[in-house]
């Protein structure tokens, strides 16, 4: 076999993208995603109204006395509790915004770098837009129910939630991808392979990055930890769903794809330390958690 054969071969396996390097962009991308959340979007905003602070994980940011609005209003108002309970959210749009600008810029040519804002941006806005969009009217918790809390008309409030999130997990799915456009094989099975590698398998290292991180949780596993664990992925499989399936992936002329992600040792090196910060540190969490409804004493 010639040697432009075996690059062919090879690049028709997925071997044209590293995985290791995917995995470890898709590790940066979760624990920025997840910290950026609960720690500044959160706790932050929590501490920058006066709050006390006394606890991070990597499902919760644990305020003094926050489960009860009449408490909070009397302190920071209730328009400071729902800016405290949005702030996660909030920050997560912006940012994966701020990604997608980014993404256009002509001058940002490198692919690894490239398919992170990417892969930050979708997981971003996937992410929130959905359980804006689900929250609202089911009442199962979260950071909307408690944004929602005495607001009135309350179903006025509750539809434009939910239509706002509608529109947002849609422009979550479409536009970040319109300014990525990775060219792929035009075959079926190499351009599965491919679509495989950039989507299924990330999104697999951060459900296992955030199912270890709960592993030692001080908060109540099986009523806590696993429920949040599951449920934050469940918008994440019907993402998955739509860019398996999805026809729009473009195609190069040929065998060969014309995206390459070769071995980035600067992204193995940064995964590796904020794994080890997320699962060891943030996981187990960091300060008190006396007070808090799932917390295992």
């Amino acid at each position: 076999m010639t040697d432009s054969g075996v690059r062919q071969e090879n690049q028709t396996a997925g071997e044209g993208i590293n995985r290791l390097t995917i995995i470890s962009i898709a590790s940066v991308a979760w624990i920025l995603f997840v910290v950026l959340h609960e720690v500044i979007g959160h706790a932050a905003v929590a501490a920058a109204l006066g709050e006390d602070v006394r606890g991070l994980a990597t499902t919760t940011a644990h305020i003094h006395d926050f489960y009860n609005i009449d408490h909070v209003a009397a302190r920071i108002g209730e328009w400071g509790f729902r800016a405290v309970c949005a702030g996660g959210a909030v920050l997560n749009f912006v940012t994966a915004f701020a990604a997608i600008m980014m993404l256009t810029c002509k001058r940002l040519t490198d692919p690894a770098v490239r398919y992170f804002l990417w892969l930050f941006a979708t997981v971003s806005i996937v992410q929130q837009a959905f359980w804006m969009t689900i929250l609202p009217f089911t009442g199962l918790g979260g950071d909307w129910v408690a944004f929602l809390n005495n607001l009135r008309p309350s179903f006025l409030w509750k539809s434009a939630l939910t239509l706002l999130g509608v529109t947002l997990f849609f422009a979550g799915i479409k536009l970040p991808f319109s300014k990525w456009r990775p060219v792929l094989p035009a075959d079926t099975k190499p351009k599965r392979q491919y679509i495989r590698r950039l989507t299924l398998e990330p999104i697999a290292v951060a459900f296992m990055l955030q199912l270890l991180s709960v592993l030692f949780a001080p908060l109540s596993w099986s009523r806590y930890g696993l429920a949040v664990t599951v449920a934050t992925f469940v918008p994440l499989g019907i993402w998955l769903a739509v860019m398996m399936r999805s026809r729009r992936w473009p195609v190069a002329e040929g065998a060969n794809s014309t995206i390459r992600i070769d071995l980035k040792i600067g992204w193995i090196a940064a995964a590796l330390i904020l794994t080890v910060l997320f699962v060891a540190w943030l996981g187990p969490g960091i300060g008190s958690f006396e007070g808090h409804p799932q917390y295992n004493g």
